[in-house]
C-alpha cells in the first residue's frame, strides 16, 4: 500500500515553489552580479519542489525531501557564516545584510519543516510496515 504524503508537507513543497520562483526571478532577471547564480540554483530547487508538490506518494517524493533538507542546511550555514565573518563595511553592505538575514531566517524555516515532515513521514510508514508484518496472511490461516 503507497503511503500518502501529509498535507504539511504538500503546503511545505507549494510555499517554498512560491518563494523560491519569486526570488530565484529577482536575483536571475534583475540582479546584474554573482548573485545570478543563486537565482538559478533556486528555480532549480522551485522546480523540484512544484513536481514533489504534485505527486501523493511518499516514495516518490523522499529524495527530494532529503536534497531539500541538504541545500538548506547547506543555505544556513552559509549565510550564518556570512553573517559571523562579513559584519565590516556595515554602512556599505546594509541592504545586503537585511537580505543576508531574510534568506537566513526564511532557510531555516523551510529547513525546520522539511526535517519535521520528514521525521512523520518516516515514522507513519515505519508504523505501517510494522503492521503490515504482524498481520497474519490467509494461507497461514487456512493451513
Amino acid at each position: 500500500m503507497a503511503k500518502k504524503i501529509l498535507k504539511g508537507l504538500k503546503w511545505t513543497f507549494f510555499l517554498n515553489f512560491i518563494v523560491f520562483v519569486i526570488v530565484g526571478a529577482i536575483l536571475f532577471f534583475l540582479v546584474e552580479d554573482f548573485t545570478d547564480w543563486f537565482g538559478k540554483a533556486l528555480l532549480g530547487f522551485a522546480s523540484a519542489s512544484f513536481i514533489a508538490w504534485q505527486q501523493t506518494e511518499w516514495e516518490k517524493v523522499k529524495i527530494l525531501v532529503i536534497m531539500q533538507i541538504v541545500w538548506h542546511m547547506l543555505g544556513v550555514y552559509t549565510f550564518f557564516w556570512w553573517e559571523i565573518f562579513y559584519w565590516q563595511n556595515i554602512f556599505i553592505l546594509l541592504p545586503v545584510k537585511i537580505m543576508n538575514l531574510i534568506y537566513l531566517f526564511v532557510f531555516s524555516g523551510f529547513l525546520a519543516a522539511f526535517i519535521v515532515f520528514y521525521i512523520k513521514q518516516e515514522k507513519e510508514h515505519t508504523t505501517l510496515r510494522d503492521e503490515s508484518e504482524t498481520v497474519p496472511s490467509v494461507q497461514e490461516n487456512t493451513n
